[in-house]
């Protein structure tokens, strides 16, 4: 062993010493054991990072931003640390330690993507008016507006702001026309004020540009629900299904069915009584909370998922249910800080992750919800290989733009070798079909 390895011995050493403090929060005894660990070894980047940490942590942001600057001048990449760290943190819903570590990276970058980020943070946690104060900031400094109008836009929808936040999903629309994400946004953004007339038209524009969108279907089967129109409601939720038969327990067909019957107040009664009497509050106002959600009454269904949660706050399958109770809304922050919370809770749930991905997928975040289905596929093969499948039913109804992107999917985190070779075939003759239609688009 020559002297170089033992100096890196020693400098680990002490260095794993100051790190176990860091982690305990004992930002003292950890500057102490960095300054210690620099002594042997003053080149090191990462023990620059730790330290300028430790006295941000401690409030002391002269000296922290003097030695995080000194680490970026060793090494100027260590600059886009901040943005990787900060997301890998708000990923597994970590929002207050990511908070913290975009704060860290304002000392020594003024990036827009960390502006970015630190936003998407503050609008997860509730801090709205500093989120839509860095976003509009932001405007000026990018030169693609339409996803900053799209994070405006959620938020004003979350603050019930609904003029503000239909003046960026329409700024964003323009620069994006065909757009059925948008459109969608729009039109429940209409649903949620009551604007029933509105909802529909924006919705049907929508299903015109993407006929073989489930999702628009589902909405257009709300909307009629809402106002009653039961046959109309029935007949959207219907066209959903074809598409995708995964929606069919996301539509209220049980409740049009059940308000037909006259069996609602029985049901809602019985539920009701329960939740009063049964030993487990908590299971029982899930179950009223699904009640409510599969009847239409989203409002109702939140108010029983937050009573649960009151009562067994490490309820993560309601923590996945309120999710989707929001995204019914189109609030969209809401919805995926509670899909993230119950990730939180129990991170290794592939699928959980899977249900993430498919969350991202709806809302046209396709590289978040890659993001996710390669997390629930190495978690659990299963959701890898189900991706293929996903790509049969779209090709067998016709949605060959879809079949493609889930064949691709399937070829990425998918790991059954026996249909490997068939969707690459697959793949290969979808492109075929679809070249020609992408050439008379761009004629």
């Amino acid at each position: 062993m020559g002297l170089f390895s033992s100096k890196d011995e020693k400098f680990q050493k002490v260095f794993s010493v100051a790190m176990e403090f860091y982690n305990q929060k004992k930002f003292n005894e950890a500057i102490n054991e960095f300054k210690k660990a620099l002594a042997i070894k003053d080149d090191s980047v990462e023990a620059l990072y730790y330290l300028g940490s430790a006295h941000f942590r401690k409030d002391d942001k002269e000296n922290a931003k003097f030695i995080l600057e000194k680490a970026i001048k060793l090494e100027p990449q260590y600059a886009l640390f901040f943005e990787k760290e900060g997301m890998e943190l708000f990923d597994n819903g970590d929002y207050e330690e990511a908070k913290l570590v975009f704060e860290e990276g304002f000392l020594v970058s003024n990036r827009p993507q960390l502006k970015r980020y630190y936003a998407n943070v503050l609008s997860i946690i509730g801090e709205l008016d500093k989120a839509i104060t860095i976003y509009t900031d932001l405007l000026d400094e990018v030169e693609d507006k339409k996803e900053v109008y799209l994070d405006l836009a959620f938020c004003y929808t979350e603050v019930a702001d609904k003029v503000k936040a239909l003046d960026f999903f329409s700024k964003a629309h323009k620069l994006d026309p065909e757009n059925t994400n948008i459109l969608n946004n729009i039109g429940l953004l209409y649903a949620r004020n009551n604007q029933y007339d509105e909802a529909l038209k924006i919705l049907k524009k929508a299903i015109v540009i993407e006929p073989e969108n489930a999702l628009l279907f589902q909405n257009l089967g709300n909307i009629y629900f809402s106002m009653g129109m039961y046959s109309e409601a029935e007949e959207a939720y219907k066209k959903a299904i074809e598409i995708d038969p995964s929606f069919e327990g996301e539509t209220n067909l049980k409740g049009i069915e059940d308000y037909n019957s006259g069996k609602f107040k029985e049901e809602e009664d019985e539920l009701l009584s329960l939740t009063m009497t049964s030993e487990n509050q908590a299971e029982q106002f899930n179950s009223l909370g699904l009640f409510y959600f599969n009847k239409g009454k989203i409002d109702k269904a939140i108010e029983s998922f937050k009573k649960a949660l009151e009562i067994a706050p490490d309820y993560a399958v309601c923590y996945s249910n309120l999710g989707n109770a929001y995204a019914e809304q189109g609030l969209f922050f809401k919805a995926l800080q509670a899909l993230k919370d119950a990730i939180k809770i129990i991170p290794e749930s592939a699928y959980l992750h899977n249900k993430l991905a498919l969350f991202y997928e709806k809302q046209g975040k396709l590289d978040d919800a890659d993001k996710e289905f390669e997390i629930s596929s190495k978690l659990d093969p299963h959701y890898g290989n189900t991706l293929y499948l996903t790509g049969v039913l779209y090709e067998s109804r016709g949605f060959l733009k879809q079949a493609k992107r889930f064949y691709e999917k399937f070829l990425r985190f998918g790991t059954e070798q026996n249909l490997i070779s068939v969707a690459e075939h697959k793949l290969r003759s979808i492109k075929k079909i679809l070249e020609p239609v992408k050439k008379q688009e761009g004629e």
